[in-house]
């Protein structure tokens, strides 16, 4: 709560910068962090199923990343950012965090491989904004990302 609160007043006293685009990008990053630690296995078994499970938390995520990052997205969008910026940084982070929770289900329950494969997962999603080309590999990573997290989850549902 007080790391929202110091970006969203970073952003607001440099409001005349691109800061805001910065700070909603470095917040992004923050929330990835909420995803590093695996829940018990009783708390994954409790949906119906790993489709349903799967598909909550990607939504609650993302749903918690576009309500905390609004104030920001909206100083960005009045930064010398612009709306483009603003709105490409907000992609990018809902991609960043997307693929981190992604990367929490690849290898869940160990947390070392879980920690180190949300790491892969972020520099994957730096790659193509440094050089175009990456943009396959960060496609690729995004596919496998998907159908391991959804693979991993299968066997704590007894059919």
């Amino acid at each position: 709560m007080l790391g929202w609160v110091a970006a969203v007043g970073g952003a607001t006293w440099q409001h005349a910068t691109v800061v805001p685009a910065v700070v909603l990008v470095a917040w992004s990053l923050l929330l990835t962090s909420i995803y590093a630690i695996p829940e018990p296995a009783t708390m994954v078994t409790v949906y119906s199923g790993p489709a349903a499970f799967w598909r909550r938390k990607l939504l609650l995520g993302l749903g918690l990343y576009l309500l905390t990052a609004a104030p920001l997205l909206l100083l960005a969008g009045t930064s010398p950012a612009g709306w483009g910026g603003a709105s490409g940084a907000l992609l990018w982070g809902m991609l960043v965090l997307s693929m981190s929770i992604m990367a929490k289900y690849a290898f869940y329950p160990h947390a070392t491989l879980l920690r180190l494969t949300q790491g892969g997962a972020v520099a994957l999603a730096l790659l193509p904004l440094l050089d175009a080309s990456y943009a396959p590999l960060l496609a690729a990573g995004l596919v496998g990302l998907i159908w391991k997290s959804r693979h991993r989850l299968k066997p704590y549902w007894h059919a």
